[in-house]
């Protein structure tokens, strides 16, 4: 089965980005369209530039869906897009989802037995207990650019 035009993109990116770089959205685009196997993926019929697929998988990054990848604010301010080997920090918004969806779920304890309350009580206490352990390392890993 053949990629699609963002997966090709996206796979292209993380080669990119595999030996550490950490670059703006215009110098991945730059590299990106460089590449003689991208340019029928990165550029339409017409020769003109299809701009949204880099700008789709950078707006996910930015919102941490997708896995490796991760956007810095260097010290003037700039956006640079990392790639990262921190798993931690890629669980990290998945168990904050977990512990939203907990705390926004309403248990009538009167409907559960003893071993459900119990399982929902523990299971509940773990995921706080991993939210607070990935904050700690979120807020521990704070990449910088120069200084």
């Amino acid at each position: 089965m053949a990629l699609t035009a963002t997966q090709q993109v996206l796979n292209q990116v993380k080669d990119i980005l595999s030996d550490g770089d950490q670059l703006t959205q215009k110098e991945l685009w730059v590299r990106v369209s460089m590449s003689s196997e991208m340019k029928s993926v990165v550029y339409t019929d017409a020769g003109k530039p299809r701009l949204g697929l880099l700008q789709g998988i950078l707006n996910r990054v930015v919102h941490s869906k997708v896995p490796g990848l991760m956007a810095i604010v260097d010290n003037s301010g700039v956006r640079k897009y990392t790639q990262t080997e921190n798993n931690l920090l890629d669980l990290l918004p998945l168990f904050q989802s977990l512990k939203k969806q907990l705390e926004l779920t309403t248990f009538n304890s009167k409907k559960l037995n003893g071993n459900q309350k119990m399982l929902t009580d523990r299971v509940t206490k773990d995921i706080e207990q991993l939210n607070r352990d990935l904050s700690e390392v979120k807020l521990a890993f704070k990449p910088t650019i120069g200084d």
